[in-house]
């Protein structure tokens, strides 16, 4: 992974400064291409607020953004 920046990112549960992380991936034996992107908050319960997939050789694509903030929400990406 690569720390890309940090910003304020704009997703329907609101506003938050994230980092960006970045991972690029090459498939050793059949030669195809990913990345994939990580918009991470610490205001946020499970850090988790934007993320982005995509496949390069079929262009396919993935993405998902947080939609609202809960209380008493833990995830496996949160650092204790």
């Amino acid at each position: 992974r690569a720390l890309r920046g940090r910003g304020t990112v704009r997703v329907p549960a609101g506003e938050f400064e994230a980092d960006h992380l970045v991972y690029e991936f090459a498939d050793a034996q059949t030669g195809e291409q990913f990345l994939y992107e990580w918009w991470l908050a610490q205001a946020v319960p499970g850090r988790l607020v934007r993320y982005h997939w995509r496949d390069h050789q079929s262009a396919r694509e993935l993405s998902g953004e947080l939609f609202e903030v809960t209380s008493n929400y833990s995830s496996p990406l949160e650092v204790r």
